[in-house]
């Protein structure tokens, strides 16, 4: 089949390209699926992209936990330091950049004040460990509901 016909019709060029003699289609045919291939793994690139562009920042105070884990920055030590050195010792300093796996449930002003600054009464000592305390959510659940009915 001649080129101007695989041209204007794609079932002539799929017929040309699974010919044995058609070596010139058949490599045309190669670098379409090629280009098929490519085109579907940067669809997929863009959906991963635009699900991590929509997870929310992180809470402050995980923001807080994150940067003295990273920086090394505990109450024995006289002065932190970044976990990596050089170029990217700085990597994770902007907020903006990062993301919050575990999503918060939107929470009313009270659990925020209670997580905030009344954490220390609840603690979660199966989770916490090397200087980073966690409050229990639970607890702080019931202190909630408890506070709202009195």
């Amino acid at each position: 089949m001649n080129d101007k016909q695989c041209a204007r019709s794609f079932a002539a060029f799929e017929t040309a390209a699974l010919q044995d003699d058609s070596a010139k289609q058949k490599e045309r045919m190669d670098l379409v699926l090629r280009i098929r291939q490519t085109m579907k793994e940067y669809q997929e690139v863009l959906v991963l992209a635009s699900t991590l562009a929509a997870l929310p920042p992180p809470s402050k105070t995980t923001i807080r936990a994150f940067r003295t884990t990273f920086h090394n920055e505990w109450p024995d030590k006289t002065k932190g330091f970044p976990t990596l050195g050089g170029a990217s010792a700085d990597l994770y300093d902007n907020a903006s950049d990062l993301v919050a796996l575990k999503v918060q449930p939107n929470e009313d002003r009270l659990s925020t004040l209670a997580q905030e600054h009344l954490s220390s009464m609840f603690p979660d000592h199966s989770r916490s460990h090397a200087g980073i305390a966690y409050a229990s959510e639970r607890t702080i659940g019931t202190f909630v509901v408890g506070s709202a009915r009195s």
